[in-house]
């Protein structure tokens, strides 16, 4: 089962604070958030986290039957940079092993600065893939359970931009391009966004990020163009209704580098158009 929420700043409260009035984060999150010195950064890392939480949030809830604030749902970093979900080890209701409590580091092991001492908190991790994306002024996150035979999830949203021609020559493969130059032109930058955002979310789901050269990697869309989707933040659970199948196909090479992949998997995909953004997921089966 994948769940996925799509979140603006128009939705978020206290956000023009900068996270100083955000009683959701919990303590270690708040101290993560002085490592940010960008007022963009914050806001960006501020609504990501905010609309993951409401997502996991759900998820628990349907779990256990209990509703946990906010701010006992923490989101941490994997040692390589992806998002995971755990729950305050003072908060995990009944049904949550004691023994599992752990460390959760809330900083990636590949950003920490020489030397610089590893921020955790003592949190139970839950079983779920999770990935967060933000753009302009959205933040897309999905989860999905590792129980249903999904071992990575990746989620990308992007604003759509004017690009030039030489990034699709540089970035996409002779069937993307052709389908692209096809196209009538009005729809020509919404698939151009599409498609890259397509092929960030297929290598967050392999954990590889932009390592690999992005014309080993296609994504097609499965049958004709559909109709904009107004962004809703509909928070949706079991099938992506409005979500359009993607054709993602990877060469070895790729597959082989990924650490989840080994050489093998299944990959599979959905996109979604709203007026100004492209929304796209890929999981790793």
């Amino acid at each position: 089962m994948i769940q996925w929420l799509l979140q603006s700043v128009a939705d978020m409260p206290d956000l023009e604070s900068g996270g100083a009035a955000a009683p959701w984060l919990s303590s270690p999150e708040q101290e993560r958030l002085t490592y940010l010195h960008f007022e963009k950064r914050r806001r960006e890392w501020l609504l990501g986290r905010w609309t993951a939480k409401l997502l996991v949030q759900s998820y628990v809830e349907q779990v256990t039957g209990q509703r946990l604030p906010l701010e006992a749902l923490i989101i941490g970093r994997e040692p390589e940079g992806q998002p995971l979900a755990a729950l305050d080890a003072h908060f995990a209701p009944d049904g949550f092993v004691a023994g599992a409590i752990q460390p959760i580091p809330l900083v990636a092991a590949k950003w920490r600065k020489p030397g610089e001492e590893s921020l955790k908190v003592a949190g139970v991790r839950l079983p779920v893939s999770l990935s967060i994306s933000h753009s302009g002024n959205y933040a897309l996150s999905a989860l999905a359970l590792t129980a249903s035979g999904i071992r990575q999830i990746g989620v990308d949203v992007e604003m759509v931009e004017p690009r030039e021609s030489r990034f699709v020559d540089r970035y996409y493969t002779v069937e993307e391009s052709t389908l692209i130059q096809r196209c009538a032109p009005e729809w020509q930058e919404m698939l151009i966004t599409a498609f890259w955002s397509a092929k960030e979310a297929v290598l967050k789901a392999l954990r590889l990020g932009l390592t690999v050269d992005t014309r080993h990697l296609s994504c097609l869309p499965e049958g004709t163009i559909g109709q904009y989707d107004a962004p809703s933040g509909e928070r949706s659970q079991g099938p992506l209704a409005g979500w359009q199948s993607l054709r993602i196909q990877c060469a070895p090479d790729v597959l082989a580098k990924s650490p989840v992949a080994c050489g093998h998997g299944r990959l599979i995909g959905w996109w979604r158009l709203s007026p100004g953004y492209a929304l796209t997921m890929a999981a790793l089966r």
